[in-house]
């Protein structure tokens, strides 16, 4: 069990240390984790809690980045889940509420969460950890509009005077960015932004898999790769670009480049084959390179894919274009070795 008596003791230790979370949460700093709906933040975050609890740590935890801090308690602020939710995802993550964690690990169910509250669960408490999920709880609380960037910036202000460590968890919006104005990342110490890159079922389970982008003024940038496995929960994480390579994007790239090689015979000499673009809107494309079969992928993911891998693409001689049309957007892909021709969309 760990033995705390207050933040004071914490600070004055000679076996304190600067993180929580090395490279990822700084002692005393705001942080946020930012996703879509049911994308695995809160899994993260309590992972972090269930290791945090245990008196013996792995010497590696999460992202190859090992956890210093000798004293740890956690205070948890749920506006969505229940103490019975919070106990079944403690089991499935491997941890327990037992009498060691009692002391380590406090849980709130809080929907509305004012300062003046949380200022008296963190004196009750003295944590070293305050997990708020989710972060729009805290600010219907105090009257904060997330659309504005001062409020969010005096949030911020007003979390880094309980000299602690926050951790808040937020939505994305449709279009993939953290809801609200742009100071609900600015504001923060560190961020941390995870975007599902595709789907695969391996022997009867779910894999998914996610990039987690780490960045802010606390932290060094970083991108990693993660994959959570379910229903068993297990999670596995690499910085190895590698892995987008071995899967979606390498099926792309082959199929892209095979369109081309069989059309290219057929063509008159001097010309580029009209028939080697792969045209139509994400869902098309997705489906026409046997994207969706093979890996479950939908239009965000490879929109997001295509996106985060250009330099990749053209440095193989892989070119894509997004055009609007009406309603939808229409993307067209097509391999070029001599790098002559531009896309059809700009022919419609």
């Amino acid at each position: 069990m760990y033995e705390i008596s207050n933040v004071k003791d914490i600070k004055s230790s000679k076996k304190s240390t600067k993180w929580i979370w090395t490279q990822f949460l700084k002692e005393k700093s705001v942080n946020i984790l930012v996703a879509e709906q049911s994308r695995g933040k809160s899994q993260l975050a309590l992972q972090l809690c269930v290791e945090l609890m245990k008196s013996r740590r792995k010497q590696r935890f999460l992202l190859n980045a090992p956890i210093y801090s000798k004293f740890a308690k956690v205070l948890y602020i749920s506006s969505e889940m229940s103490e019975e939710t919070i106990a079944e995802r403690f089991k499935e993550l491997g941890g327990n509420r037992c009498k060691r964690s009692e002391d380590n690990f406090n849980f709130v169910y809080c929907p509305i969460l004012e300062f003046h509250r949380l200022e008296s669960y963190i004196d009750l408490v003295k944590p070293n950890l305050v997990v708020i999920d989710i972060f729009d709880c805290l600010l219907r609380g105090n009257g904060l509009d997330v659309n504005s960037y001062a409020d969010l910036n005096d949030c911020a202000a007003k979390l880094r005077k309980f000299d602690t460590t926050f951790l808040l968890i937020h939505h994305m919006n449709k279009n993939r960015n953290a809801m609200g104005s742009v100071g609900a990342l600015s504001a923060m110490d560190s961020r941390m932004e995870m975007l599902e890159t595709y789907r695969e079922s391996i022997d009867d389970e779910m894999v998914i898999h996610q990039s987690i982008h780490v960045y802010g003024k606390a932290v060094m940038d970083r991108t990693v790769q993660v994959k959570f496995t379910y229903p068993s929960f297990e999670m596995d994480y690499t910085e190895e670009e590698e892995e987008l390579l071995e899967k979606p994007l390498g099926r792309l790239m082959e199929r892209v480049i095979r369109k081309y090689m069989d059309v290219k015979e057929s063509s008159e000499e001097g010309q580029y084959p009209e028939e080697a673009h792969i045209t139509g809107t994400y869902q098309e494309v997705a489906a026409k390179l046997g994207m969706i079969d093979k890996y479950q992928f939908s239009p965000k993911a490879l929109a997001n894919l295509l996106a985060a891998n250009r330099e990749v693409l053209e440095s193989n001689y892989i070119y894509f274009q997004i055009k609007r049309k009406e309603k939808c957007r229409v993307v067209d892909i097509w391999h070029d070795p001599e790098q002559k021709e531009t896309t059809i969309l700009e022919e419609e």
